[in-house]
């Protein structure tokens, strides 16, 4: 809530200090703290905004995919995450969470592919390793999972 403050304050200013080449992270950073602090519906506009300023901006791909997701709004989260994996894409989170984007937009074989594909990458991420052995659990029962596909959000670790 600090940070949704300070941006607040920022805006409120109108930006000062902010000019065409850094506007985009203002967005970005304000989208991503509203997105943190769940509030989905608002924080897409300024992801969007942030993004439609400087789309290379990995991580704010992902989040705006991340928001999408929360919504189940899953073909936009498919477009943020390709987007993502465009400027970066090497990034396993972006790569998981496209896979389950995938997953849950019926895409069952691709999804599973890229998930899997970012676990054999990161085998230490807990969050790949529980969606690989979600899409296994999925392969021997022929039935969807009761828990959840586990997305990341590799910013916060500092990636």
């Amino acid at each position: 809530q600090q940070a949704i403050d300070h941006l607040e304050n920022i805006f409120g200013g109108h930006g000062l200090g902010f000019g065409r080449f850094n506007l985009y992270a203002l967005y970005v950073d304000y989208g991503f703290a509203l997105m943190m602090l769940g509030r989905y519906a608002e924080a897409i506009p300024q992801l969007a905004h942030g993004l439609e300023l400087n789309e290379d901006v990995p991580h704010g791909l992902n989040a705006l995919g991340y928001t999408y997701m929360q919504l189940q709004r899953y073909h936009e989260a498919l477009d943020a995450f390709q987007r993502g994996l465009r400027y970066d894409p090497e990034n396993f989170f972006i790569m998981n969470n496209l896979g389950v984007a995938h997953l849950l937009a019926g895409n069952l074989e691709v999804g599973a592919d890229m998930v899997t594909a970012a676990f054999q990458r990161d085998p230490e991420t807990p969050a790949f390793a529980k969606n690989v052995q979600l899409i296994g659990m999925m392969a021997q029962t022929n039935r969807w999972p009761n828990e959840h596909f586990a997305l990341e959000l590799f910013y916060n670790r500092g990636t």
